[in-house]
């Protein structure tokens, strides 16, 4: 099992942002995930990307109860931890769970990555269509 501490991020609503009739990247979505490297690098330095299917635990921990946790725990965290190298893909990801919890003093997401086993699981993630991604 992996344990991470992450800085709680941006929600998805303001992932992409639309000005002068083009959609681009807001500035605190670059710094989260620049901030998810360095806190794997500080956490993990040996670390070599994941290459199975895993199930990730996350705790994200909120400062106010009127955030989505939907919104918390997804898609711009999941990209980081793509683009940090952390994993070769999100689509690793076979299962996941998520809780709330509130914290004013320290928003985080505290997330446990654990390789999945049942082979079951391992089947359905080796059978799942590959999808080819423009990069």
């Amino acid at each position: 099992m992996i344990r991470l501490t992450l800085p709680l991020p941006p929600s998805t609503n303001r992932a992409v942002r639309t000005g002068k009739g083009r959609h681009y990247t807001p500035a605190r979505v670059h710094e989260f995930r620049a901030a998810v490297a360095a806190a794997i690098r500080a956490q993990l330095p040996a670390h070599k990307s994941l290459t199975g299917p895993v199930h990730v635990a996350a705790t994200v921990v909120m400062h106010t109860r009127g955030l989505d946790l939907d919104n918390r725990d997804s898609k711009i965290l999941w990209d980081a931890l793509t683009r940090a190298r952390f994993w070769v893909d999100d689509s690793q990801v076979c299962s996941r769970s998520s809780v709330r919890v509130l914290d004013a003093a320290n928003p985080r997401v505290e997330l446990e990555v654990v390789p999945v086993t049942a082979p079951a699981l391992i089947d359905a993630w080796r059978a799942r269509p590959q999808v080819r991604r423009a990069r």
